[in-house]
């Protein structure tokens, strides 16, 4: 075998390794449609959905009030929250799953920090931190646009 040949297989190799370790935690975890912790599945790190709405705030809620929707453990801060949340989950859950709404216009998956979000025509949007939620509020229906555009492709909606 010459010298060229062994450097292409090479190649190939570290390719086929590189490619393998980029999509690896992919295959391991899953795009999950819900943004949860890996280690207790609580959406929206236990805050009260419902609260952003009726108090205006982030509140966090408590296992006493939970409900499992789409996978994932939805905590509230009171039983009529839960309840209204029961009656009505997509009106309350947040836009993406929850996700980081500017990382989701971008392509990418982000875990938020539950207190730097937005409310825009009745829909909650949760965002990675206070400084991505100032550049998100630049421009919020065209991040909204671009950020829909991808959560079809990633929820199977539109190929």
């Amino acid at each position: 075998m010459n010298t060229l040949c062994k450097k292409n297989i090479g190649i190939k190799i570290r390719v086929s390794l590189l490619t393998l370790i980029l999509i690896l935690p992919g295959l391991l975890f899953g795009f999950k449609e819900i943004s949860t912790k890996r280690l207790n599945n609580v959406a929206i790190s236990g805050y009260d959905t419902v609260a952003y709405f009726t108090e205006n705030k982030a509140i966090k809620g408590s296992p006493v009030f939970m409900v499992e929707w789409i996978g994932a453990e939805w905590r509230f801060s009171s039983q009529s929250n839960m309840h209204l949340f029961e009656d009505s989950p997509e009106k309350y859950a947040p836009a993406f799953g929850g996700y980081c709404s500017l990382g989701i216009s971008n392509g990418k998956l982000f875990a938020c920090d539950a207190e730097s979000y937005v409310i825009v025509k009745g829909k909650l949007y949760v965002l990675k931190n206070k400084k991505v939620r100032d550049i998100w509020l630049t421009d919020p229906e065209g991040y909204i646009v671009k950020a829909q555009e991808f959560w079809k492709r990633m929820t199977g909606e539109i190929e």
